[in-house]
């Protein structure tokens, strides 16, 4: 029997949740996510640029694993107004 976790329609094997808030760098992400089998990763909105324009810095998106579920946080915010206004935003991306 299989235990899976089911979030938004997806379903994954591990419960194990992945946050990038501490990280020094983009790579150590990548590496810690790919040692730890991880499929869930947590990024603030903030941190996440979608725009598909050429970029001029390195972008986190970059460096999570193909097949990582990325679940946007709100991490950032300084009052309960702007984490629903970067959660909306989240919904919307």
């Amino acid at each position: 029997m299989e235990d899976l976790l089911n979030i938004g329609g997806k379903s994954i094997n591990s419960r194990l949740f992945v946050g990038t808030g501490k990280f020094s760098s983009y790579s150590l992400i990548r590496d810690a996510l790919e040692s730890a089998s991880a499929e869930v990763v947590t990024v603030a909105l903030r941190r996440m640029d979608t725009n598909s324009l050429p970029r001029r810095q390195d972008n986190i998106i970059d460096y999570i694993p193909k097949g990582c579920v990325i679940m946007t946080n709100t991490s950032g915010a300084r009052n309960a107004d702007e984490a629903v206004r970067i959660a909306r935003m989240s919904k919307a991306s």
